[in-house]
C-alpha cells in the first residue's frame, strides 16, 4: 500500500535529463502500486464502491503526474537531440543543463 504524504509546496525542480530517471521510475512504482491496490478494492467490493472509487482517483492523479513526466523526458530528449545534432547519450543526460523557471 502507497502512505499518503502531505503535498507539495511548489515546484519539483528538475535541470538534468539524468535527474529525470529516478524521479520518473519512482513514480513509475507508485503508478504500479495504486493500480494494484485499485484492482484489489475492485475485486473486494464492487466498481462503485467508494473505497474501490477513491481508490482510482489515487491511481488517476499518479498517472497524471507520470504522463507529466514523460512528456518533459521527450521534450528535453528533443531539446538536447536540436542542440548537440545527436541523441542524447549518458553524459549528456547529466551535463546538459536547462535553465529552472
Amino acid at each position: 500500500m502507497v502512505r499518503a504524504l502531505p503535498p507539495l509546496d511548489g515546484n519539483l525542480s528538475v535541470t538534468t535529463l539524468g535527474e529525470l530517471g529516478p524521479l520518473e521510475g519512482g513514480v513509475e512504482a507508485i503508478v504500479h502500486a495504486l493500480l494494484v491496490e485499485m484492482d484489489e478494492r475492485i475485486v473486494a467490493t464492487h466498481p462503485a464502491s467508494e473505497a474501490a472509487v477513491a481508490s482510482y482517483f489515487d491511481y488517476a492523479h499518479a498517472r497524471a503526474v507520470l504522463g507529466r513526466i514523460q512528456e518533459m523526458r521527450g521534450e528535453m530528449e528533443a531539446l538536447i537531440e536540436v542542440v548537440t545534432g545527436s541523441p542524447p547519450d549518458d553524459r549528456q543526460a547529466r551535463s546538459f543543463v536547462f535553465p529552472d523557471g
